[in-house]
């Protein structure tokens, strides 16, 4: 049985994640995915880390703004756990924490194919563009 456990970061003081995304792998993975992807404090404002069985399996940055969206800057997942559990986790168990913060709407921007496929698998409908939405 799969044990999925998500942990809530703090950009600045959070060691794992900054040598999470300084690990070459991953920093080179996750910019496949996501180019236009940094870490900033001043644009961010939602970190998780999701595990499996203990094991840092992905890795969700978002920004919640006014009007009850959370835009989601970056959904990674690593190579080994890319089977869509994480995403089923992140959309549908986190849902309650997401909509408990008054989060209505979760809004994501793509333009990767794989991304788009994970996405869709997700529960989110594709808008103009490169936007997708997701409502909770």
């Amino acid at each position: 049985m799969v044990q999925l456990r998500w942990h809530k970061l703090n950009l600045e003081k959070n060691l794992t994640l900054h040598t999470f995304w300084d690990s070459i792998f991953h920093h080179q993975d996750i910019l496949y995915f996501f180019p236009d992807f940094h870490l900033n404090a001043d644009r961010q404002n939602v970190y998780y880390f999701v595990l499996r069985n203990m094991v840092v399996a992905g890795l969700f940055v978002g920004n919640k703004t006014e009007g009850g969206h959370l835009e989601v800057l970056l959904d990674y997942v690593t190579p080994a756990y890319r089977d869509f559990k994480n995403g089923r986790f992140v959309y549908d168990t986190l849902k309650e924490i997401f909509a408990g913060e008054g989060i209505q709407h979760i809004l994501a921007e793509t333009t990767h194919p794989r991304h788009q496929a994970y996405l869709l698998h997700n529960g989110f409908v594709k808008g103009e563009g490169k936007r997708f939405t997701k409502e909770l």
